[in-house]
């Protein structure tokens, strides 16, 4: 389990909670969690597109040794590396994202127990990777949109 750092946007989403009634707020937390973790087009299920970085433009180095380099030209030129092409088997990491409701329904903890999660997003790694604090800085307005459709159907439900 890793800890967000510093998450922009966060602190809206939380003076939003506190500005409601107490029986929506659990409604309301539920929604947001639901809406970060997201599905295939948003949220922390949805993996952004491939884009090739270079070693050199994230380490500064190309090659750790030449005999590195040698190894890599040799697996390229006998076909077991295809350029631009990601590893065969991938570890879908990001379908692993899921939510669990703490403080009685009135908290919610996002987290990812899939093999491979920590470097999917948490180790901030490549330079065009989004990592955790991004994705839900470009997932805020919707979350908030949908805390405020819960609490509102749950009012509806009760008749208020």
């Amino acid at each position: 389990m890793f800890k967000f750092g510093p998450i922009r946007g966060l602190d809206s989403v939380q003076q939003f909670i506190k500005a409601l009634p107490y029986r929506t707020k659990r409604e309301a937390v539920i929604g947001v969690a639901e809406y970060l973790v997201g599905d295939s087009r948003h949220g922390f299920r949805h993996d952004d597109p491939y884009r090739r970085t270079t070693r050199r433009a994230v380490y500064g180095q190309q090659w750790e040794s030449d005999a590195q380099r040698r190894y890599v030209m040799a697996a390229i030129k006998d076909g077991r590396i295809k350029i631009g092409q990601r590893k065969n088997t991938p570890t879908n990491a990001s379908s692993g994202y899921r939510m669990r409701l703490t403080s009685n329904g009135y908290g919610a903890t996002i987290y990812n127990d899939e093999e491979g999660a920590y470097w999917s997003r948490s180790w901030g790694g490549w330079k065009n990777w989004r990592n955790n604090q991004k994705v839900v800085a470009a997932n805020i307005k919707g979350a908030l949109r949908a805390g405020m459709a819960a609490a509102n159907r749950w009012l509806k439900s009760k008749g208020k």
